[in-house]
């Protein structure tokens, strides 16, 4: 598996994990009614879609390092 998609797993699946696990601290904290799982559930899905957002982006306009005179 190429290093880039080894990386973008890897991003997805950390950022998924620490805003799950920060809702799951904040939900209950902030009294919120809906079911706690389902609140972290749908703050890791927007988090991942995030990641996969900057991959898109970075895939569509691919960074330069030139230094333009």
């Amino acid at each position: 598996m190429k290093k880039e998609y080894v990386d973008l797993l890897e991003r997805c699946l950390w950022t998924f994990v620490e805003t799950f696990a920060s809702t799951l601290v904040i939900s209950p904290a902030l009294g919120v009614d809906i079911s706690t799982l389902e609140v972290a559930a749908l703050a890791g899905g927007a988090a991942v879609l995030s990641v996969l957002k900057t991959f898109a982006k970075n895939k569509i306009q691919p960074v330069t390092n030139k230094v333009s005179r």
